[in-house]
């Protein structure tokens, strides 16, 4: 799995990351979890293949807007016509077994595995992929801090303390409608 982080503060909307996918017993270190596209970042953990769907929307411009709902409708319809039928061990017949957060102009949005949206609350912290919950609690500690270095803490945390999460650590921010990748050092 991974870590994607994102938070609603200040004015601004930030996600943060670690870099690493985790395919069978292989782990690859690459940018394919993050997805810019115009007036938004995307970030998807869970499936490779729908990694690469999510690339292939975005490279058609012109059927990307702001209605984030909308747009996530389109990805699952065009999940379905590439073939791709959701993930039955789960139990649920709608779960695709991905989960994600969007930075837009409009804010923070968390994408669940049935690609339904709901858009997060200002200074909600938002953590997705299996180190989450060490994410979550290192945000919530540096309460009152910077965003950015809020973030940026709660990947580190997390690729410290769960096998699953690594590489280097990645940021975005949405600032005046206009995305920008801020990178930072690799993390332990």
């Amino acid at each position: 799995m991974s870590i994607v982080v994102g938070i609603e503060a200040e004015g601004q909307v930030w996600l943060a990351g670690d870099s690493l996918t985790t395919i069978g017993k292989h782990r690859i270190i690459h940018d394919g979890k993050r997805h810019e596209w115009p007036n938004m970042v995307l970030a998807f953990v869970g499936c490779a293949r729908i990694q690469n769907l999510i690339g292939k929307l975005g490279r058609e411009p012109h059927r990307i807007d702001d209605d984030i709902p909308e747009l996530m409708a389109t990805l699952r319809a065009e999940i379905i016509a590439d073939g791709w039928t959701p993930n039955k061990e789960e139990g649920d017949p709608q779960d695709w077994g991905v989960e994600g957060l969007i930075a837009s102009r409009s804010g923070l949005w968390h994408v669940a595995s049935d690609f339904a949206v709901l858009q997060a609350h200002p200074d909600q912290i938002i953590a997705i992929g299996s180190g989450r919950e060490y994410a979550a609690g290192a945000a919530a500690v540096l309460d009152g801090a910077h965003p950015e270095a809020r973030l940026d803490r709660a990947v580190e945390v997390a690729i410290a303390l769960d096998d699953y999460c690594g590489g280097p650590v990645w940021q975005y921010g949405i600032i005046c409608g206009k995305p920008h990748l801020v990178e930072t050092e690799e993390s332990a």
